[in-house]
């Protein structure tokens, strides 16, 4: 007898990290193919911080939740993600790389769309800062980018919602 399939519930937090791994490694595809001889490859992008940290490569690490009031003056809940990626090479290799993984990285971040659990509503990610950072790797440092991504997980309403579901039918 083999054991039950395991479903996990629903889960904006888990969403907003899916949907920000896939930004980056689409970014490590795009630099692949721009920088061939460079290292970039989409597998070297992790969901979750790596013992085997590939290098170039990045992951998304533990967001930050925190409540909001958006514009429109509506209270919502939001998680500030630090998207890493560390870069070798001597100063100028890195400095070069670090230039191509903001300017692109900037915009594939900017570009996420989510679904959340209010009510089908689409929220898109906003890229708070981007910038060069020390990276521990395991023991070494080496330079890189971290980018600060905020998505919104849920907007406050008359009825009380959760970032986890307890339904777990598919």
């Amino acid at each position: 007898m083999t054991d039950p399939q395991i479903r996990e519930p629903a889960n904006v937090l888990h969403d907003a990290r899916d949907a920000l791994h896939a930004a980056g490694a689409q970014l490590l595809a795009e630099l692949g193919q721009l920088l061939p001889d460079k290292g970039f490859h989409a597998e070297h992008m992790d969901r979750w911080p790596n013992d085997q940290t590939k290098v170039p490569g990045g992951w998304v690490d533990l967001p930050t939740i925190t409540r909001v009031i958006e514009a429109s003056g509506t209270p919502a809940v939001v998680a500030t993600f630090p998207v890493l990626f560390p870069v070798n090479g001597d100063d100028q290799a890195q400095v070069q790389l670090q230039d191509h993984l903001l300017s692109r990285g900037w915009d594939l971040f900017a570009a996420v769309q989510l679904d959340n659990a209010d009510g089908g509503r689409r929220s898109g990610a906003t890229v708070q800062t981007a910038g060069p950072a020390d990276i521990d790797v395991g023991g070494a440092v080496l330079r890189g980018v971290v980018f600060s991504v905020q998505v919104r997980l849920l907007v406050r309403t008359l009825c009380p919602q959760r970032i986890t579901s307890t339904d777990t039918t598919p």
